[in-house]
């Protein structure tokens, strides 16, 4: 439903934009000072603590139903959880959204160099790297047990 509202809004926005004539046909920027500004709005949107509190909640879902009471049983708790587990992910997304703007909403190389930006944000947080540590550990160790080739004892003392 979040979802939902923030496609309508961003359709609207786009809209206005076309009508404005801030936007190209193919929906990229048609004014360097439009792209300009989103540009440099977006970046500092980045460093903002709204943003962090927004991906802090947004990046781990399954954290996020624990901290909210776990799983609903009715229909109205679990669209209420999922309406503000989705609005936190539009909190630290939107920007991302509006830079679409800039370079084309249908450009693929500007989309791929946004994802490229995008891909090291969710890793780079220090319990994220220790879950992946301890994953890439536990397979390692399912592989050595599987094939033999390794006794437990090894990779201990390493």
């Amino acid at each position: 439903m979040t979802w939902v509202g923030f496609a309508l809004a961003a359709t609207v926005a786009q809209w206005a934009m076309e009508r404005s004539a801030l936007l190209t046909p193919t929906m990229e920027g048609a004014s360097d000072i439009f792209s300009g500004v989103v540009l440099i709005a977006a970046g500092i949107y980045q460093w903002t603590p709204l943003k962090d509190i927004c991906l802090r909640q947004c990046q781990a879902p399954w954290l996020f139903i624990q901290r909210h009471g776990g799983f609903r049983s009715d229909i109205a708790g679990t669209l209420g959880l999922g309406m503000r587990h989705g609005g936190y992910c539009i909190g630290c997304c939107w920007v991302l959204m509006a830079l679409l703007f800039v370079g084309g909403v249908m450009n693929v190389l500007w989309i791929a160099a946004i994802a490229m930006l995008v891909v090291p944000v969710g890793n780079l947080r220090p319990e994220i790297l220790v879950m992946q540590s301890a994953q890439n550990w536990h397979r390692q160790r399912a592989t050595y047990s599987l094939d033999g080739t390794r006794d437990r004892r090894v990779l201990v003392q390493r």
